[in-house]
Protein backbone atom coordinates (compact mmCIF):
# COMPACT_ATOMS: atom_id res chain seq x y z
CA UNK A 1 0.00 0.00 0.00
CA UNK A 2 1.60 2.96 -1.23
CA UNK A 3 2.00 5.88 2.13
CA UNK A 4 -0.18 8.97 1.75
CA UNK A 5 0.76 12.36 3.29
CA UNK A 6 -2.15 12.77 5.96
CA UNK A 7 -0.94 16.30 7.38
CA UNK A 8 -4.17 18.01 6.84
CA UNK A 9 -3.11 20.72 8.95
CA UNK A 10 -3.40 24.62 8.05
CA UNK A 11 -0.22 27.11 7.24
CA UNK A 12 -0.82 30.17 6.77
CA UNK A 13 1.18 31.96 4.29
CA UNK A 14 4.20 33.70 4.75
CA UNK A 15 4.32 36.78 6.20
CA UNK A 16 6.35 39.50 7.96
CA UNK A 17 5.44 39.66 11.24
CA UNK A 18 6.58 43.62 11.19
CA UNK A 19 3.75 44.72 9.53
CA UNK A 20 2.00 42.00 7.95
CA UNK A 21 3.00 42.59 4.48
CA UNK A 22 2.04 38.61 2.87
CA UNK A 23 5.32 36.99 1.22
CA UNK A 24 7.78 38.44 2.93
CA UNK A 25 9.90 37.46 6.33
CA UNK A 26 10.71 40.64 8.15
CA UNK A 27 14.45 40.44 7.48
CA UNK A 28 13.29 40.65 3.76
CA UNK A 29 10.14 42.68 4.06
CA UNK A 30 10.57 46.12 1.98
CA UNK A 31 8.37 48.10 3.94
CA UNK A 32 10.13 47.22 7.56
CA UNK A 33 13.85 47.49 6.21
CA UNK A 34 13.23 50.84 5.24
CA UNK A 35 11.47 51.96 9.34
CA UNK A 36 13.79 53.35 11.55
CA UNK A 37 12.02 53.04 14.98
CA UNK A 38 13.09 52.96 18.40
CA UNK A 39 11.74 50.80 21.21
CA UNK A 40 10.18 52.05 24.55
CA UNK A 41 9.09 50.28 27.49
CA UNK A 42 6.46 52.99 28.96
CA UNK A 43 4.09 51.18 25.83
CA UNK A 44 2.83 47.94 25.09
CA UNK A 45 1.73 47.43 21.42
CA UNK A 46 -0.95 44.60 21.67
CA UNK A 47 -2.38 42.53 18.34
CA UNK A 48 -4.76 40.16 17.82
CA UNK A 49 -4.72 37.24 15.99
CA UNK A 50 -7.53 35.31 14.74
CA UNK A 51 -6.41 32.88 12.44
CA UNK A 52 -3.52 32.01 14.34
CA UNK A 53 -3.88 32.62 18.29
CA UNK A 54 -1.13 32.91 20.32
CA UNK A 55 -0.91 32.60 24.05
CA UNK A 56 0.00 35.75 26.05
CA UNK A 57 1.09 36.01 29.41
CA UNK A 58 1.53 38.71 31.96
CA UNK A 59 5.26 38.60 33.96
CA UNK A 60 7.22 39.92 36.21
CA UNK A 61 10.84 40.05 36.35
CA UNK A 62 12.11 41.60 39.41
CA UNK A 63 10.25 44.90 39.81
CA UNK A 64 8.83 45.29 35.78
CA UNK A 65 5.88 43.74 34.33
CA UNK A 66 5.20 43.34 31.05
CA UNK A 67 3.46 40.74 28.32
CA UNK A 68 4.89 38.28 26.71
CA UNK A 69 4.14 35.75 24.02
CA UNK A 70 5.00 32.25 25.04
CA UNK A 71 6.23 30.28 22.25
CA UNK A 72 5.42 26.51 23.31
CA UNK A 73 7.55 25.02 20.22
CA UNK A 74 10.56 27.24 21.34
CA UNK A 75 13.12 25.44 22.19
CA UNK A 76 15.20 28.38 24.09
CA UNK A 77 13.46 31.61 25.92
CA UNK A 78 14.79 34.95 24.60
CA UNK A 79 15.13 38.44 25.07
CA UNK A 80 15.17 41.76 23.66
CA UNK A 81 17.45 44.47 23.78
CA UNK A 82 15.49 46.71 26.42
CA UNK A 83 15.38 43.57 29.11
CA UNK A 84 19.28 42.64 28.19
CA UNK A 85 19.99 46.21 29.12
CA UNK A 86 17.61 46.26 32.58
CA UNK A 87 19.23 43.46 33.89
CA UNK A 88 22.74 44.69 33.70
CA UNK A 89 21.76 47.76 35.62
CA UNK A 90 20.71 45.61 38.34
CA UNK A 91 24.19 43.90 38.60
CA UNK A 92 22.77 40.67 36.84
CA UNK A 93 25.72 38.13 35.93
CA UNK A 94 25.49 37.06 32.39
CA UNK A 95 27.47 34.18 30.70
CA UNK A 96 29.05 34.19 27.20
CA UNK A 97 28.70 31.49 24.90
CA UNK A 98 28.62 30.06 20.86
CA UNK A 99 24.90 28.61 20.07
CA UNK A 100 24.02 27.46 16.64
CA UNK A 101 20.27 28.75 15.78
CA UNK A 102 18.27 28.72 13.17
CA UNK A 103 15.48 32.11 13.08
CA UNK A 104 12.04 32.34 12.04
CA UNK A 105 12.85 33.75 8.76
CA UNK A 106 15.00 30.55 7.96
CA UNK A 107 18.66 31.99 8.44
CA UNK A 108 21.23 29.95 10.20
CA UNK A 109 24.01 30.89 12.03
CA UNK A 110 26.42 30.75 14.77
CA UNK A 111 26.44 33.48 17.59
CA UNK A 112 28.61 34.51 20.39
CA UNK A 113 25.27 34.90 23.08
CA UNK A 114 24.60 35.82 26.33
CA UNK A 115 22.90 33.83 29.18
CA UNK A 116 21.63 34.76 32.47
CA UNK A 117 18.85 33.01 34.52
CA UNK A 118 16.54 34.94 35.56
CA UNK A 119 13.38 34.79 38.48
CA UNK A 120 10.17 35.14 36.48
CA UNK A 121 6.88 35.11 38.30
CA UNK A 122 3.94 34.18 35.90
CA UNK A 123 0.51 34.07 37.46
CA UNK A 124 2.23 33.93 41.07
CA UNK A 125 4.32 31.53 40.51
CA UNK A 126 8.12 32.51 40.07
CA UNK A 127 10.47 30.12 38.32
CA UNK A 128 14.08 30.21 37.42
CA UNK A 129 14.07 30.71 33.63
CA UNK A 130 17.76 30.90 31.62
CA UNK A 131 17.06 33.30 29.17
CA UNK A 132 19.47 33.81 25.81
CA UNK A 133 20.11 37.22 24.45
CA UNK A 134 21.53 38.31 20.93
CA UNK A 135 23.93 40.99 21.22
CA UNK A 136 23.85 41.98 17.64
CA UNK A 137 19.96 42.19 17.89
CA UNK A 138 19.49 45.45 17.94
CA UNK A 139 15.99 47.47 18.78
CA UNK A 140 13.94 44.20 17.90
CA UNK A 141 10.78 45.40 18.76
CA UNK A 142 9.39 41.67 19.50
CA UNK A 143 11.54 41.36 21.89
CA UNK A 144 11.50 42.63 25.02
Amino acid sequence: MPARNTNTGFHPPISCYGCGNSGFRKSKCPKCSQKKESASVNAIHMFTCLISPVALLDIEVYEATGTVCADTGASQSLGGELMFKFLRNRGQKFSEFHLAMCLADGQQSTSLVQKATVPITVGGRTFQIDLIFLPHAKGNRTLF
